[in-house]
């Protein structure tokens, strides 16, 4: 005995054992005994067990097996078939009591042969027994008389019943049914017929968290000699005759004697009629014989199953029928036992000695599976039951082939393991739910999925305690009204699994019916996790498209009026002294129209309709030149730390969008830190293959310069994360942000091709990841003079267009005034006209971008065929890639934002007309 065993006898005290009245295997009218009775006192005392019995009277037997399932009330049960299904819930011992199935009838009962005779017949069950339910399912043409199990004696109800003609047949264990015949006295019952289900042997059956229980049961009925298991059997099973004499019947047969001896000639009439008498009753019993040897011999022939009988010492066949000589290939009888050597027939030479062996040792074995070789050379499955008379040298028993069967189980198997491994790959389990029995099966993925071990399947309140409160009541609804309509369902949840993670879940579920009613619920469960996250960061990315379409077109317009009210604000300014009271108003209300200007620009930076001129920059450089303005912006109580990554790769990217990403990230991280903390502000060179991109949603494969910022603030709440990258989103009070800043950012990132990553924890901070495309061209230096004067003109032409007649006005004031010869226009088509009306030098095309008729490209190109020298400048608050792709200004082209100055006006103009580009 193992140490495992031994300290499982410590730790259970007593065992539980259901017991029924099912002679001989137990008997429990007055004292508790039979054949399983004997065994489990013997072994249960060897090892000191303690155990009690549970009587049929308090618990039934299908009441019994539930119990052993749940682990509760019954431990185990002495006898029971071991079924695949059973084998599910339960632990069951080797078998140990062995006897076959066959069909009981009465004594003038029709002829039956086989199973097959029985359909339109009444046949006797128990309920719940195994034979109930494979007549039940594989036989619907025989009618079913079940004996409820609440029945006292229920197990001998079916016997009687067939004795006193209320059952046409019965099939029965051999050992019980004979057994209860003899004892009860019904001698009208013979044996009509064997069955195709083999032998009904029986093991203990034990609760499925034992199995140290079972390991003692085995190794002790290993131990026991053949005598011990031959001493217990016969003491149930063997028929024993008492001869003795009688004293009466000797006297009387002396005075017999003498008066015999006194009456010899009639003694001898009375001798010569009693001898013919017994001759009569000879010839009657010879005839009997011979009709009994006619029944058997045609019994024989006539099985379903393959019938023989071999030689132990080398295999001949001695005896085989029709059926025996077919499964081995052969058509006619004779032949097959002419030809076939059962012995050498066996695939595996060595298992058919051992197999003797074992026969020699048992004196019988049952449902040995093994292959041989037919006639024809092809491998075939047996099933082999057979007993040993070593005393007259033979071997006989019966086989059935169960080749279609193993080629079925295998075709199961692999099957099985393709549903399994297509289920792994598209992350898919299934479920099925018996609505009769309470049972639940799952596949392999969908312990997957819930993230548990495979083991028994969780009941439904823990089942359903894996979703979302308000996700189970859905489902729990759903399940309902499928059961009641028969219509399919199929649900996207949210789940947790066994071990915390969060999850999605696509639940399709499919009822079952039989006669009507609903029996089973089967479907299947997916991991949609991966793709949930996908579809809602393209709803994200479509909500901020529409926002970024909406902000691009409110720029263009805003943009117009804010030309005009900075315009004639800075001329009119230039027309009054600051000792003026009107002077402060105008420098106020130019104040606020730059700094709606500002709102404007992040407006069309989170749109990426920002019009921008890129520059190959190396981003340490840049960061490094706004150090000294982001430490005055963040404030002198905030730790401001500098971590430049060694040889980072060049990024393009227009210096002033680095200016606002630093910047609007900068004042984030300063209103997040309540008092004092920490800026770190880091770069360096990182790389994604396809691999590392599959696995994290959002990164997209290639080398990138990595920009991050972190603080140690207040962090980001997870309920808000999703929003944090909207326009005029804001968590700070009233006047104290615009809520742009991570819009501006978020849209100058995707402009420049890459990608951004928050990650935040609730009071511990906040980092910011951006990832820009390494670029492969040469760092240029941008250079950059605040300080510039107001450049005048040289007596150059220029032509302005502009359809809106305000800002038309305003330029062209501005440009006069700056001493250019201006002609205007606010039509594409009437300023195409003036180009041909002019005589003489047409120096400059200011034109807007977004105009009726024709946009600012085509009428430059129109004007350019035939003045090829006229150089361009393109203005506007938005240009809707007419001449940028995706704001991204080609190398050839100038812009003017607007709104724009006096100083930005003439500084551009002069920056043009010097140029050698046209």
């Amino acid at each position: 005995m193992s140490s495992e065993e031994k300290t499982w006898i410590k730790e259970n005290p007593i065992v539980r054992v259901r017991i029924g009245n099912s002679p001989p295997f137990m008997l429990t009218e007055g004292k508790v005994q039979g054949i399983a009775i004997d065994y489990l006192t013997y072994i249960f005392d060897i090892n000191g067990i303690n155990f009690k019995f549970i009587s049929d009277s308090d618990i039934t037997w299908p009441k019994a097996l539930e119990y052993i399932k749940q682990h509760e009330v019954v431990d185990m049960v002495p006898t029971a078939k071991i079924t695949e299904e059973r084998k599910k819930n339960m632990i069951f011992t080797d078998e140990y009591i062995f006897g076959p199935w066959v069909i009981f009838t009465r004594s003038d009962a029709d002829f039956v042969s086989s199973i097959d005779d029985l359909n339109g017949k009444t046949v006797s069950v128990e309920e719940g027994y195994v034979m109930h339910l494979e007549l039940k399912q594989n036989y619907p043409g025989i009618k079913l008389k079940v004996v409820s199990a609440n029945l006292e004696n229920f197990a001998q109800i079916p016997v009687k019943d067939l004795s006193t003609g209320l059952v046409d047949a019965y099939i029965g264990n051999l050992l019980s049914t004979t057994y209860t015949i003899q004892t009860k006295g019904y001698t009208n019952v013979k044996v009509a017929a064997p069955t195709p289900f083999g032998n009904h042997n029986q093991a203990m059956a034990i609760r499925s968290d034992w199995p140290e229980l079972a390991g003692i049961i085995n190794k002790t009925l290993a131990s026991m000699t053949p005598e011990e298991h031959a001493a217990i059997r016969n003491k149930w099973l063997s028929i024993r005759y008492e001869y003795g004499i009688n004293k009466v019947y000797v006297l009387k047969w002396v005075l017999s004697v003498i008066g015999i001896a006194s009456f010899i000639i009639g003694f001898v009439l009375i001798w010569n009629k009693r001898l013919k008498t017994e001759v009569i009753l000879r010839k009657k019993t010879e005839a009997a014989l011979k009709d009994s040897e006619k029944k058997y011999r045609a019994l024989f022939n006539n099985a379903q199953v393959a019938l023989f009988r071999t030689r132990i010492s080398d295999g001949k066949l001695m005896e085989i029928n029709e059926r025996y000589a077919n499964m081995a290939g052969y058509p006619i009888v004779d032949d097959c036992m002419a030809e076939f050597n059962a012995a050498d027939a066996w695939v595996d030479a060595a298992g058919r000695d051992k197999l003797v062996e074992k026969l020699k040792e048992n004196g019988f074995v049952l449902d040995y599976e093994t292959q041989i070789i037919r006639r024809d050379k092809l491998a075939i499955w047996i099933n082999f039951s057979a007993t040993i008379f070593p005393e007259q040298g033979y071997i006989e028993g019966s086989i059935v082939d169960i080749t279609k069967r193993k080629q079925a189980e295998e075709r199961l198997q692999n099957s099985q393991q393709l549903l399994n491994e297509v289920g792994s790959i598209a992350r898919i389990g299934g479920w099925e739910h018996d609505l009769i029995t309470g049972e639940a099966i799952w596949t392999r993925e969908t312990y997957n999925i819930v993230e548990i071990k495979s083991g028994p399947v969780p009941g439904p309140d823990e089942h359903l305690s894996y979703y979302a409160p308000k996700d189970r009541e859905i489902l729990e609804e759903a399940y309902r009204l499928s059961i009641e309509t028969g219509e399919q369902f199929d649900l996207k949840l949210q789940a947790s699994t066994a071990s915390g993670r969060s999850i999605w879940v696509r639940v399709v579920g499919r009822p079952e019916y039989k006669d009507g009613t609903c029996v089973k619920m089967k479907g299947i469960l997916q991991n949609i996790t991966e793709q949930k996250n996908v579809e809602m960061q393209l709803q994200q990315a479509q909500k901020m498209e529409s926002i970024g379409r909406l902000a691009g077109g409110i720029a263009h317009d805003y943009n117009n009026i804010s030309s005009i009210i900075i315009g004639y604000s800075e001329l009119a300014l230039g027309q009054i002294k600051q000792e003026d009271p009107l002077y402060e108003d105008l420098v106020e209300i130019l104040t606020a129209a730059k700094r709606s200007t500002d709102i404007t620009r992040q407006l069309l930076a989170f749109a990426r309709k920002q019009t921008i001129a890129p520059k190959v920059l190396d981003l340490n450089e840049t960061i490094g030149s706004m150090l000294k303005m982001l430490r005055r912006l963040i404030g002198e109580n905030i730790d401001l730390v500098w971590l430049p990554g060694a040889k980072v790769w060049p990024v393009k990217i227009d210096p002033s969008q680095v200016d606002q990403i630093i910047a609007n990230i900068g004042v984030n991280a300063r209103d997040a830190i309540a008092d004092v903390g920490k800026v770190t502000i880091e770069t360096q060179n990182i790389s994604f293959d396809r691999e590392y991109c599959a696995d994290h949603a959002g990164f997209i494969p290639g080398d990138y310069l990595l920009l991050a910022v972190s603080d140690d603030g207040s962090g980001i709440d997870p309920d808000i994360m999703d929003k944090i990258f909207e326009p005029f989103f804001t968590t700070k009070g009233l006047g104290k942000g615009t809520g742009l800043g991570l819009s501006t950012v978020y849209g100058i990132v995707k402009q420049n091709n890459g990608f951004i990553n928050v990650y935040s924890e609730s009071k511990k901070g906040t980092t910011i990841k951006i990832y820009l495309p390494r670029h492969g061209g040469q760092v240029v230096e941008a250079y950059y003079d605040n300080n510039l004067e107001i450049p005048l003109s040289r007596g150059e032409t220029v032509l302005l267009v502009e359809d809106d007649n305000s800002i038309l006005k305003l330029g062209k004031r501005i440009l006069e005034e700056l001493g250019y010869i201006v002609l205007s226009s606010s039509s594409p088509l009437k300023a195409a006209e003036l180009a041909v009306e002019k005589v003489g030098e047409l120096n400059l095309l200011i034109t807007d971008v977004i105009m009726p008729e024709m946009n600012g490209r085509e009428l430059s190109e129109q004007l350019k065929s035939f003045r090829p020298d006229l150089k361009v400048l393109f203005m506007s608050g938005y240009t809707a890639n007419v001449i940028a792709h995706r704001g991204v200004l080609d190398d050839d082209v100038f812009f003017m934002s607007k709104p724009f100055s006096k100083k930005d006006m003439a500084l551009k103009v002069r920056e043009v007309l010097d140029s050698s580009n046209v």
